[in-house]
């Protein structure tokens, strides 16, 4: 899901990238897995790393929510 292209701070308009590293204060995110559930609802859930993206330290576990799969992410 990080892709490193065009990120510069934000994710660009109709960017297809959930995360994109060194964004919302973590330097990459890792491990994505997307969840199909009921009523065309999309869970979307990566590894946050904060200072490094080595398997060690600070990660956090992120959410991404789309109600219309997948058009529009929360």
């Amino acid at each position: 899901m990080p892709s490193g292209r065009g990120c510069l701070g934000q994710l660009p308009a109709g960017s297809n990238d959930l995360w994109c590293a060194f964004t919302a204060g973590y330097v990459c995110f890792r491990i994505p897995s997307l969840l199909r559930i009921p009523n065309r609802t999309l869970l979307a859930f990566a590894e946050a790393r904060k200072n490094s993206c080595a398997d060690a330290g600070h990660i956090d576990t992120v959410l991404r929510r789309s109600l219309d799969d997948g058009a529009t992410w929360e």
